[in-house]
């Protein structure tokens, strides 16, 4: 939810930043992207075969995750990473990190076409292109969210079905654990008298 937060922020502070042409609206735009970014940087680098924890850390940092929950979401990412639901979730976050890379690249063109005195035309034709990857990222996002329901409702039946067999089993084993020690000890009376 961070991720998409951010996201809109940015492009709402791109579009405010186009009418405004103040630079402390572009600033806003960059402090909204910079979660994304932090985010994409832990991803790329756990993708690597040997990751430099640091970068992971200092990027799921900028991406406002809380430093209790890196450690978590570093194993789930390295130990999870082939299974299906969350493999597919990796592909449809790194999907998205791409069309960051090009709202960030319009936010560039759009800072320097202001900043060297652009026609209000230059301007309307950035801003489309804007709209369009946001447009473009709003079906991800989803497709996430609706990945991650999935995932949870697979887990939480997953965990389910192992409390419901191991309850069992456990009882089972208490059972034969007490019947062994009382047999033990009713042994060790009959030979002490």
């Amino acid at each position: 939810s961070r991720w998409s937060k951010a996201q809109k922020d940015a492009v709402y502070q791109l579009a405010r930043y186009a009418r405004s042409r103040d630079e402390a609206d572009f600033s806003r735009y960059r402090e909204a992207i910079a979660v994304t970014l932090g985010d994409r940087q832990a991803r790329i680098e756990l993708e690597k075969p040997d990751p430099d924890m640091d970068i992971v850390r200092r990027g799921f940092l900028q991406g406002g995750n809380h430093p209790e929950d890196i450690g978590g979401l570093t194993m789930l990412f390295r130990r999870f990473r082939r299974l299906s639901y969350v493999s597919d979730a990796i592909d449809i976050w790194a999907k998205a990190d791409g069309m960051i890379e090009e709202l960030e690249g319009a936010a560039l063109r759009l800072h320097g076409e202001l900043r060297g005195g652009a026609s209000a035309s230059r301007v309307n034709e950035i801003l489309e292109d804007i709209h369009e990857i946001n447009g473009r990222l709003g079906p991800a996002e989803d497709q996430f969210s609706a990945l991650h329901g999935e995932a949870s409702r697979f887990v939480r039946g997953a965990l389910l079905k192992t409390f419901l067999f191991a309850g069992p089993v456990l009882l089972l084993f208490g059972t034969v654990l007490v019947l062994h020690t009382l047999k033990h000890d009713a042994q060790a009376r009959k030979q002490r008298v």
